[in-house]
């Protein structure tokens, strides 16, 4: 909305009604003035902390912010360990509308034993929204949107013992994660008359790796990925999904898509 003016004087520091500061004021209907502060996200990016974001375009640190994200628009994350989006502290709460895309990371595939013993665990997939600083946050995903945690990486497949100490492990497949982005599968070890181990294959945007022969696949966005196979011990876990928003929040409404 543009600036409010009262006999030729523009209104600055909010609007009072008897001492009262008043969020948004309307005449017949129509927005007048409103104390949010709105920003638009119109451009890729990639581990955004929105407070400070918002603060870089002139947003005062303390008012109600508003942000729009638009639709075709990407935002990830290059690590599971730091989410796609963090809040970061907005005293005067956060409302994120979402018409484009949001993913977390996919975690890496579990690595077989090298040697004799069991299958290593996948990485968990990471978050799509992380809310921190007791940030207030409410979520809007339009038609067309998509919150999304990152796919936990597959388990590895164990090694075996056999007549002689022979050894076959099968590496975990890497979780589903963002545009732009892969995640590893694990390694493989092999040795001995049991057959040939295979890398797990690599996830990406577009889906997850599957595991190397015993080693089981990583999980689609916001999935675990799976336990890999136990011979003579055990086959690693497979790593949770990441979620789509980590924290408290209000989901206002949910026209698109959210996993995990």
């Amino acid at each position: 909305m543009g600036d409010i003016y009262l006999n030729g004087s523009l209104l600055s520091g909010g609007v009072k009604l008897n001492g009262t500061a008043m969020q948004d004021v309307y005449f017949n209907g129509t927005l007048l003035w409103s104390n949010d502060f709105p920003l638009t996200i119109s451009s890729n990016q990639q581990q955004l902390n929105l407070a400070t974001y918002a603060s870089s375009n002139g947003w005062n640190g303390s008012t109600p912010l508003v942000i729009t994200i638009a639709s075709g628009v990407h935002i990830t994350s290059s690590s599971p360990s730091t989410a796609a989006i963090s809040t970061g502290s907005c005293p005067g709460g956060l409302t994120i509308l979402n018409s484009g895309n949001i993913h977390g990371d996919g975690g890496n595939g579990g690595n077989a034993y090298n040697g004799y013993g069991p299958g290593s665990n996948g990485e968990a997939g990471g978050h799509a929204i992380l809310v921190t600083n007791s940030t207030s946050l409410s979520v809007t995903n339009n038609s067309g949107g998509v919150i999304a945690g990152g796919g936990g990486g597959g388990g590895a497949g164990s090694g075996r013992v056999g007549g002689g100490l022979e050894a076959f492990g099968g590496g975990g497949g890497g979780g589903r994660c963002g545009n732009g982005h892969t995640t590893s599968g694990g390694t493989a070890y092999n040795a001995g008359n049991y057959g040939t181990s295979y890398y797990g294959g690599s996830g990406s945007y577009s889906s997850a790796g599957g595991g190397g022969n015993n080693g089981s696949g990583g999980g689609t966005w916001g999935a675990a990925g799976g336990t890999g196979q136990t011979l003579s011990w055990s086959g690693g876990s497979g790593g949770a999904g990441g979620s789509a928003v980590s924290g408290s929040y209000t989901l206002t409404a949910n026209n698109g898509t959210m996993y995990g």
